[in-house]
């Protein structure tokens, strides 16, 4: 769709990418927001990244910063930026809906915030004009991966939509300058499910509230499949006056002095995934081949978890990580793994080279992977194993990655699934009916608790 956006990016800045020389003011700010404990490191093979200045005490957040830019799906800046009649005909066209992944109305409420903030800027010096000229000058655009046809339909449609006042003060390429530093930097927030009202004329709904934003410090945190921190976002705050969108940055063990920070890029759904999907899914967003400790280092593929004929656990895993070639198939990934191990002690070896004849129980619990990790995905409810023969998932622990997919994809698709189901305001089900459906969710989110 027209608001589509590309997964969760690194911040890339405008200034500076070949050398160690901060974008001026950008250390400062860095200093500042995270009281001095958070440095601002460069090497020549990764770039810029965050070190730990001081011993960083674990669940304690180290970083807190305002958004340069942030949108909400509540529209205030829509309705103060567009005309009545576009944005609530873009309010009864979007509500709930997430076109290609992202939430178009959180997506034209930040381009109505750029906008009131590049208006105000030029009528006086402040906080509004600084906010554009740092995201301006500090991000990096977007270039040959821009959907030309689609981004001038966008613009266009949000250009038309403002007011006239606005209209004639921002032009085409300030939108569009814009719309190519969201493809490099956006981030996307949920905020906790809750009963909503929808548009006049419409039921209400159960739905997530989203807001989408920029973040200069925070985003140069880089990516690890074993992440040493977490980022947290609280839903917009009044602030002296004004709505700001806070994101802080939470170590998740204690990080020594000079250690750097890391973050996941991925969604925590995907942290469960094998070697080689987790891979695939990050050259797809960020176009990089990930060679944390995880990816590369010596321990067993642990989210590929089968049962032990010996012990009778479900600690039968990979020896290895699971990584084949870039743009190879999890099919093809799967042939290279030599060894699955249990922490019994018991080895069970197999042939690599050919997907068909693996020996024994390896090669059954191998084959059993292929079959199901091609099952068809629904995009609510992922690979369903409940629906397939117990004999073809016999050999999956109760801790396999596939079960922690189908169940992430339950938790975090309530809303969807109800709707599906017949069961959202204002149909009216059976206790038991609402009784089994929310059993099933229960089980899912215990799970991956």
């Amino acid at each position: 769709g027209l608001f589509l956006a590309p997964p969760l990016a690194r911040v890339e800045l405008m200034s500076g990418a070949a050398s160690d020389d901060a974008t001026p003011g950008l250390r400062d700010l860095l200093h500042e927001r995270s009281r001095g404990r958070i440095d601002l490191g460069w090497d020549k093979e990764t770039g810029r990244h965050l070190l730990a200045a001081e011993d960083l005490e674990p669940f304690e957040a180290v970083l807190e910063e305002e958004a340069l830019l942030f949108g909400s799906d509540s529209m205030d800046a829509m309705m103060r930026a567009m005309v009545t009649e576009h944005w609530q005909g873009m309010a009864e066209a979007w509500v709930g809906s997430e076109e290609g992944g992202c939430d178009p109305l959180a997506h034209a409420d930040l381009f109505s915030n750029y906008v009131l903030a590049k208006v105000n800027g030029k009528d006086a010096a402040g906080p509004a004009a600084e906010r554009v000229q740092r995201l301006e000058s500090w991000l990096c655009r977007a270039s040959d991966d821009v959907d030309r046809e689609a981004q001038s339909e966008k613009l266009e449609m949000i250009r038309a939509a403002l007011r006239p006042e606005y209209r004639r003060r921002i032009k085409q390429e300030d939108l569009r300058h814009l719309d190519e530093v969201l493809q490099r930097n956006l981030e996307e927030f949920c905020g906790p499910p809750s009963v909503r009202l929808g548009p006049a004329g419409l039921p209400p709904l159960l739905a997530h509230s989203r807001y989408q934003g920029l973040f200069a410090c925070k985003d140069l945190i880089q990516h690890s499949c074993l992440p040493n921190c977490m980022t947290h976002a609280s839903p917009p705050l009044l602030v002296d006056g004004k709505m700001q969108l806070i994101q802080q940055i939470v170590p998740l063990r204690r990080i020594l002095k000079g250690e750097r920070l890391t973050w996941s890029y991925l969604p925590y759904w995907k942290l469960l995934w094998p070697t080689q999907l987790r891979r695939q899914a990050l050259f797809e967003g960020w176009h990089f081949t990930c060679r944390c400790e995880r990816c590369e280092g010596p321990s067993r593929e642990a989210t590929m978890a089968f049962r032990c004929p010996q012990c009778g656990c479900g600690d039968l895993c990979p020896s290895a990580p699971v990584a084949g070639n870039q743009g190879a198939s999890y099919r093809d990934a799967l042939q290279c793994v030599q060894a699955l191990e249990c922490g019994c002690g018991l080895r069970l070896s197999t042939v690599p080279g050919t997907m068909g004849p693996f020996p024994g129980y390896a090669g059954d619990c191998l084959m059993q992977e292929a079959y199901l990790y091609e099952l068809p995905c629904n995009e609510s409810s992922g690979k369903d194993l409940e629906a397939v023969a117990p004999e073809r998932s016999s050999r999956l622990a109760p801790d396999h990655w596939l079960r922690a997919d189908h169940a992430s994809h339950v938790v975090e698709n309530v809303a969807t699934l109800l709707s599906s189901a017949g069961l959202s305001p204002p149909a009216v089900a059976s206790r038991e009916v609402l009784v089994g459906f929310f059993e099933k969710v229960a089980n899912a989110a215990d799970w991956l608790v």
